[in-house]
């Protein structure tokens, strides 16, 4: 993927995002749905108008892109003086939570999977830190109470580094690439 191509992806991408967030709120649809849609329309397997493979830097830098822009907006939103009264139950939910949700998903993904219980951890690694922060526009709209607000966006930045260090923790010890393979039967 060329930076051309890069390029004309991201600005595909934006001009799209800009007319499905104005065609839903026209027709009073949730944006993501939308989105989601467009996307999927836009992607390799209906139109092929956008295609970026996952092991490309094209793809890379635009998911870096992504999270960045999701996790800048959700800082600007933040405030110091309601997070210092939510401060010990967004920290429980952060790091323990992540942690639990991981050890859980990982078990259960090893024993219906068949695999290995590091592979296993690695999939609950991966799959813990899912977090609501696509949801943070939604919030503003619905005028939710700060506290709760500021609660869910602070513990979406937080569990966002807590689940890569445990994902890369995962990946090291399912031996650095060595991949996610079935159990071998006796």
């Amino acid at each position: 993927m060329t930076a051309k191509d890069v390029i004309l992806t991201i600005a595909i991408m934006l001009g799209a995002g800009l007319v499905c967030q104005l065609v839903a709120d026209s027709v009073r649809a949730p944006r993501m749905l939308v989105l989601l849609l467009v996307g999927a329309l836009l992607g390799p397997s209906v139109s092929g108008a956008i295609d970026v493979p996952l092991d490309t830097v094209g793809a890379q830098l635009l998911l870096s892109l992504g999270v960045s822009f999701v996790l800048f907006h959700g800082g600007l939103q933040l405030s110091t003086r309601v997070l210092s009264r939510t401060a010990v139950g967004l920290g429980l939910l952060a790091v323990p939570g992540v942690v639990v949700t991981a050890l859980v998903a990982g078990s259960v993904a090893a024993l219906v999977f068949d695999l290995p219980l590091t592979s296993g951890l690695l999939i609950g690694a991966v799959l813990a830190p899912t977090d609501p922060a696509i949801l943070i526009p939604l919030f503003e709209r619905l005028r939710l109470r700060p506290k709760v607000s500021q609660t869910v966006i602070a513990e979406s930045a937080l569990n966002d580094p807590t689940g890569a260090s445990s994902s890369q923790q995962r990946f090291q010890a399912t031996g650095r690439g060595s991949g996610v393979s079935r159990r071998r039967s006796p």
